[in-house]
């Protein structure tokens, strides 16, 4: 259960509140808890998941006064479905942070994962068929996968996945333009010229 941000009686940002052996995160609250969770070294988190070993956070957004009020003017918060993000601003970046961080929709959070660890021992979007000796290449979207082709090499695979990869990132900037999700017009920049060698590079 998630509450809408609210302020007790000394005028302070509630987190969570407790009643009869249960609790429930405010918004930002569920928000900033996850965060600081993903920041804790060797915790349970970042062993679960590695990409988010060596992750900080900014001093002011170990103030979950400050990160409330952030939150609350950013675009995009408080819209089911979406999830802050670190690095799209800046690829490679591991301080959540004022400066850094922006509010998304899931599905193109989703999109733009590179799930490098779950996608095995090929390149990314690449996946090998034994009883045929090929490489098949396969674009993860939102609800489904497009078979993108057959190929004699993964490299071959790959540079396919690649092209179609991109071409997506520009559909998205597309339907962003056309308002069908909310987003900080940052966003719809980087994603009118976003590359996979650069998003792989940094």
């Amino acid at each position: 259960m998630i509450l809408e941000d609210f302020k007790d009686r000394s005028g302070l940002w509630v987190t969570q509140v407790h009643w009869h052996k249960r609790c429930a995160w405010t918004r930002s609250g569920s928000v900033w808890n996850n965060m600081r969770r993903r920041c804790i070294p060797n915790g349970r988190t970042q062993s679960r998941l590695p990409t988010y070993v060596g992750c900080t956070l900014s001093d002011n957004f170990k103030d979950f006064q400050y990160f409330v009020e952030w939150s609350n003017k950013q675009v995009g918060f408080g819209i089911d479905n979406y999830q802050l993000d670190k690095d799209l601003l800046f690829r490679g970046n591991k301080m959540y942070s004022e400066d850094t961080c922006i509010y998304v929709p899931k599905p193109l959070n989703m999109f733009l994962c590179s799930h490098n660890k779950t996608r095995g021992k090929y390149k990314t979007g690449v996946y090998y068929e034994p009883d045929r000796n090929k490489y098949q290449a396969k674009i993860q979207l939102v609800n489904s996968h497009k078979h993108l082709g057959r190929y004699g090499t993964e490299d071959e695979a790959h540079e396919v996945y690649k092209v179609a990869k991109e071409a997506e990132a520009r559909r998205w900037a597309a339907r962003l333009e056309a308002g069908e999700y909310l987003v900080d017009e940052k966003l719809i920049t980087i994603l009118r010229n976003w590359t996979w060698d650069s998003y792989e590079q940094q």
